[in-house]
């Protein structure tokens, strides 16, 4: 029974039973549906994972070159042992060959004479010479040895011009001048020995070496200044 009470209807039909003027038959109002109590929400139904689709067909091309591949393969791994044979063969006579650029000999080595190895005619240096310093006194001392094959020809010769003597003025590459000195030393025989050309020290220190003009450059200074005292 609901908590509104009897619906009038069935008030009436029961009152009419009491009198004698009802039908017997008396409608009892229907209890309502109990409410469910709220229960554990039902999963999800997972839905199946898509399938992938299937591949499709090789056609004739890809099925001739996937035959082609395996047939390459095959030949390679059959054939392995005589293509390393041959890799050797073709090292060791490459290795016994001169490599193009060395088959003819241009006739100059690196480690030598600049001029080349050719026999051609070398003009020899009259004595050892050397490049030196020179101290507050005057006395020279050697420092680096020309040596002959290192030189050029016309080196060699400006080498053997050189005289005894002061000279003024020799400029370096970066346009600072000095006094320079050639120191020849004799024997008894008035024969040189020795030959230093002497630079001042700070000019062969570390911090000012690559300031000194080339060779053949100061070389040609010396001698220049030695036709005009000659003169």
């Amino acid at each position: 029974m609901s908590d509104k009470g009897i619906p009038a209807k069935t008030i009436r039909a029961m009152l009419q039973e009491e009198m004698g003027d009802g039908t017997g038959e008396v409608e009892t109002p229907d209890e309502p549906p109990t409410p469910k109590e709220p229960g554990e929400p039902k999963p999800p139904i997972s839905e199946p994972p898509p399938t992938q689709p299937p591949p499709p067909p090789i056609s004739s091309d890809m099925q001739a070159l996937v035959s082609a591949l395996v047939t390459g393969i095959t030949q390679a791994q059959a054939s392995s042992a005589d293509a390393i044979k041959d890799a050797l063969g073709n090292a060791a006579s490459m290795a016994r060959e001169p490599i193009p650029e060395n088959k003819i000999d241009p006739g100059k080595s690196v480690y030598s004479h600049p001029d080349g190895d050719a026999k051609t005619p070398r003009t020899k240096l009259r004595c050892p010479m050397f490049l030196g310093i020179y101290d507050e006194h005057g006395a020279a001392k050697p420092a680096f040895e020309i040596y002959e094959d290192t030189c050029t020809e016309v080196e060699r010769i400006e080498l053997n011009k050189l005289r005894h003597g002061v000279y003024p003025g020799i400029e370096r590459n970066d346009g600072v001048k000095a006094t320079w000195r050639v120191v020849q030393q004799m024997d008894d025989n008035q024969q040189p020995t020795r030959l230093i050309i002497a630079v001042p020290q700070l000019w062969l220190s570390q911090e000012q070496f690559m300031l000194m003009p080339g060779q053949l450059n100061f070389l040609r200074q010396l001698n220049a200044q030695a036709v005009v005292a000659a003169a």
